[in-house]
This record gives C-alpha cells, sequence and structure tokens, in this order.
C-alpha cells in the first residue's frame, strides 16, 4: 500500500527538487526500519514497512527520474543497465544478515535495527559529504 501511495504522491509533486526527495526518503528509509526492528506490535510493524515501501519508492522514483534526465541520449540503455544491477547485488546481504538474525548471535529484530543503523550512518554520511546532491533537479 505504501508503494501505491508514494507513486500517487510522485506523480502528483510535477516539478520538484528530486534530489532533496531523493536523500529524505532514503533516510526516513533507514529511519522506518529501526522502528520496524524495535515494533513488538504487529499493527504498528504493518504501519512501519508501509510507510518504508512508501519511502522506498519515493527515493527509486526520484533516483531513477535523477539519472534518466542527467544520462546523454546515447548513454541511457548502457546507464540504465548498470543502474539496475542493484537487484542483482541485494543476495549478497543476505547471508551476512541471515548469519546475524540467528538466535545465537542478535536474533532478527535486532538485525533489523543493526543493518538499518548501518543504513542510516551511510546515507547520512553521503548527505553531509556531497551537499551538492540535495540541490538536483
Amino acid at each position: 500500500m505504501g508503494a501505491l501511495f508514494a507513486t500517487a504522491f510522485v506523480a502528483s509533486l510535477g516539478n520538484f527538487r528530486r534530489g532533496k526527495l531523493n536523500l529524505i526518503a532514503a533516510l526516513m528509509v533507514a529511519v522506518f526500519l529501526v522502528f520496524f526492528g524495535l515494533s513488538s506490535n504487529i499493527y504498528l510493524s504493518f504501519a512501519m514497512i508501509g510507510c518504508v515501501g512508501f519511502c522506498n519508492t519515493i527515493f527509486r522514483l526520484a533516483n531513477n527520474a535523477l539519472v534518466q534526465s542527467r544520462t546523454p541520449d546515447e548513454y541511457r540503455g548502457r546507464i540504465t543497465s548498470i543502474y539496475v544491477l542493484d537487484h542483482g547485488f541485494q543476495p549478497l546481504g543476505s547471508p551476512a544478515f541471515g548469519l546475524m538474525a540467528e538466535d545465537s548471535m542478535l536474533g532478527l529484530q535486532r538485525a533489523i535495527v543493526v543493518f538499518a543503523l548501518v543504513a542510516l550512518l551511510v546515507t547520512s554520511y553521503i548527505s553531509l559529504k556531497y551537499r551538492q546532491l540535495w540541490r538536483l533537479e
């Protein structure tokens, strides 16, 4: 549901600062994942994962728009093929997450919080180090 609402939301924005929206959405994905990992209430967990879907979709839409609008026409196909490689690399984090989530290490909830905090730290670092990203249109 969150992803569906995010698509309608971004479509209604028209012309907007994609860089700012992109960074805020990335930060919020990590924040909502932390709350999701800390939650022990099923209804709150559903709400948090809906917020993750909402923010993640906003991030992907704004990020894709930035990549497409800044790429010269003759390179767009090549850049797009590199851009979608992230789907192939996602499983690389799964073994580390699985090991951390085992009961003998951290447990599932704590592993989610640890990975979300790492994502929050990395995104915060990028947001502060590359301030020009905030101004991208």
